[in-house]
């Protein structure tokens, strides 16, 4: 396998002293190194070009390697090793790799920490916590008005938790609140990067906290608290007696994080569908950097001619050729007294065009119930 970018952009010799160093403030850095990462994406693409997009980078490199204080080539890959990278490079050939996909949606809108913090400094916020020998820092953050999407990551020197692929929390996750509220999403665990780290990804779905996702509006900002209790690491190969993973050791602690999120719907374009099809009904999709979120309003299904005991049918939304595109969030948004509904599902997207929307009565014999055509560009 071929380096890397960020791999031979710190193979990249160059002198410090034919560089001015100037001083840049933490809000300055995150959006210096975010224009950079997007030339050297633009110069990446067809693969022919990264050795000259490293040379070309370097010399902007060096800018924020002065600003940075650190006189040392060995810096450039820890600028351009984000916790985004680490998590992208993790699912590379593995079945999570769709995983991935998100994540380079995402990384072209997200925040770091320190650019988020540095837009509310009249406010105090735990981005990173050291607790008994071990750091967790919230790394990139963004949110498209229906999810917010976070990472971590966990440096520490502790031998025993050195030795694990993975570390989770006492509680199987992060306890995470959204102004004062409990939502649904992912958390995951830890996991090892080839750079000796630990990183994690985090995803809040605000549909699930009764909140009218269709009401922010850009620049409106999101309180979020994260906390995590006693951090054990296992290995992912090995097992104890009990069939469990076997835990290579656990710190014990408490670490509390808080950051903002600022809403970004810059990137979300409405296509309005209002479409029906036996009672069921599309009635707008939102395409976001991460996927489509579609308004669905369905009847009761209990009732005939569905007789579906259980009021829950299959639901997908399928491409072309009939493949259905990965579920990522959703569910019923608003159930009404009479048994109809309204839900909001959001799957991911990959620049399909040609979609339909169907219902399927699985419940009872497996027949479709509806099935509606639409449109992305």
């Amino acid at each position: 396998m071929g380096k890397n970018i960020y791999e031979i952009l710190n193979d990249v010799k160059i002198n410090e002293d034919e560089y001015e160093k100037i001083n840049l403030t933490d809000l300055d850095k995150a959006q210096k190194q975010k224009r950079i990462l997007k030339k050297i994406k633009k110069n990446n693409k067809s693969h022919k070009n990264i050795r000259r997009a490293a040379l070309a980078t370097a010399a902007a490199c060096a800018v924020i390697i002065g600003a940075a204080g650190a006189a040392n080539p060995a810096m450039a890959k820890n600028l351009f090793s984000s916790t985004i990278g680490n998590l992208i490079e993790n699912r590379q050939g593995t079945k999570d790799e769709g995983e991935a996909k998100i994540y380079e949606k995402i990384a072209e809108k997200s925040m770091t920490a320190q650019e988020e913090t540095a837009r509310h400094q009249d406010k105090t916020y735990n981005t990173s916590v050291d607790v008994n020998g071990v750091n967790v820092s919230i790394s990139d953050i963004y949110c498209d008005g229906y999810i917010v999407y976070y990472t971590a990551v966990l440096k520490t020197d502790n031998g025993l938790l050195n030795q694990a692929d993975f570390i989770s929390s006492g509680k199987g996750s992060d306890i995470v609140t959204v102004n004062g509220k409990e939502p649904g999403g992912v958390r995951m665990s830890f996991e090892k990067a080839s750079d000796g780290t630990f990183v994690k990804s985090g995803e809040i779905d605000l549909m699930d906290i009764g909140q009218n996702t269709d009401s922010f509006s850009d620049k409106d900002t999101l309180e979020v608290e994260c906390s995590m209790e006693n951090l054990t690491g296992y290995k992912d190969d090995e097992w104890d007696k009990n069939g469990d993973y076997k835990s290579t050791g656990t710190v014990d602690g408490e670490w509390k994080l808080s950051f903002p999120v600022t809403v970004d719907r810059s990137s979300n374009i409405t296509y309005q569908v209002n479409k029906e099809d036996h009672g069921v009904k599309v009635c707008d999709v939102v395409k976001t950097k991460a996927g489509l979120v579609l308004t669905i309003e369905t009847p009761d299904f209990t009732k005939k001619p569905y007789n579906d005991p259980y009021n829950d049918p299959d639901l997908a939304v399928v491409d072309a050729d009939g493949n259905p595109l990965q579920w990522l969030y959703g569910g019923i948004y608003k159930q009404n007294a009479d048994g109809t509904a309204t839900y909001k599902i959001m799957v991911l997207y990959e620049n399909q065009t040609d979609l339909t929307f169907e219902v399927t009565n699985k419940n009872v014999d497996g027949k479709k119930i509806a099935s509606i055509d639409f449109q992305i560009h």
